[in-house]
C-alpha cells in the first residue's frame, strides 16, 4: 500500500501563461471546435463519422462529443472504449493538452511537461479517490516512476497470486468512477492495454459512457488532469 503524506506537493509547477479572452477562440478553432458560452461545441457534427483513430483531433473530438454532443452520436463512435481513448491521449501534443486543460477548468497554457507536476496530480487522485491501497512504492525512480501497482515485481516480472487476487477483489468492490480512475492509471503505467492487473475485472467501458459517468460523479476534471500532465512512465 502506498503511504501518502498530506503535505506532499510539488516545489514548482509547470510554467504557464494566462490566456486572453481573444486567444481562446482561435486556439480551439484550430481543432474545428467552437468556444461558446464557456463550452466547446463541434462546428460540424458530420466529422464524427469520418474521424479516424490516427487523426490528431481524435481524442479531443471524442471527449467533446461525449460531454457536449447530441444523443444521436454515430454507433461506431459510441463503441470506442475508454482504454483506446487513454492510449490515444498518451501521445497528445501541447495543443491537445491545452484544449483539455481548458475543459478541466484551467484556462492556462501548458508549455512543458514535468515529472514533478504529474507526480503531484497522481498523488492527488490516489488520495481523493482512495486508490492508494492498489499502488505501492516500486524498486526505484523519481516521482511517479517510484510508484507501481501492487502484487507485481517490476524487476523480475513475477506476479504474487495471493496479492493479485486481493488487488482484483478490491478493484471489483469499488464504485465505477473509482474503477475508471484506477484503470486509467494502469493504462498510463503500461502506456497501453494491460493484461496483468485488469484481467477478469470491469474495464471495458465505452469512452463516451465513462466520460459522462465521471462528469456526473465529479471526478472528470481529475481524470483529465492525469492525461494532460502525463509525461510518460
Amino acid at each position: 500500500m502506498l503511504t501518502i503524506t498530506p503535505q506532499e506537493s510539488p516545489t514548482s509547477l509547470s510554467k504557464y501563461c494566462q490566456l486572453t479572452v481573444d486567444e481562446l477562440p482561435q486556439m480551439f478553432s484550430n481543432f474545428g471546435l467552437e468556444l461558446s458560452h464557456k463550452k466547446l461545441v463541434l462546428t460540424d457534427p458530420k466529422r464524427l463519422t469520418g474521424i479516424a483513430e490516427s487523426n490528431p483531433l481524435y481524442g479531443i473530438v471524442l471527449i467533446v462529443a461525449a460531454l457536449y454532443g447530441q444523443l444521436d452520436i454515430p454507433a461506431d463512435f459510441e463503441g470506442i472504449r475508454l482504454s483506446v481513448l487513454v492510449k490515444r491521449c498518451v501521445d497528445m501534443d501541447m495543443r491537445e493538452r491545452n484544449a483539455l486543460l481548458y475543459m478541466a477548468g484551467q484556462p492556462h497554457v501548458l508549455t512543458r511537461l514535468s515529472d514533478e507536476t504529474f507526480h503531484y496530480m497522481l498523488i492527488e487522485v490516489l488520495r481523493t479517490d482512495r486508490l492508494h491501497e492498489l499502488f505501492c512504492h516500486g524498486q526505484g525512480g523519481l516521482y511517479h516512476r517510484g510508484i507501481t501497482p501492487c502484487a507485481y515485481n517490476e524487476i523480475t516480472g513475477e506476479i504474487c497470486p495471493e496479492e493479485m487476487a486481493r488487488w482484483r477483489a478490491d478493484f471489483r468492490s469499488m464504485s465505477p468512477e473509482r474503477q475508471m480512475m484506477a484503470a486509467t492509471i494502469i493504462w498510463l503505467y503500461r502506456s497501453g492495454p494491460d493484461s496483468i492487473w485488469l484481467r477478469r475485472v470491469p474495464c471495458t467501458w465505452s469512452a463516451i459512457e465513462a466520460l459522462r459517468y465521471m462528469k456526473d460523479a465529479g471526478s472528470l476534471s481529475r481524470w483529465l488532469r492525469l492525461l494532460i500532465y502525463f509525461p510518460g512512465w
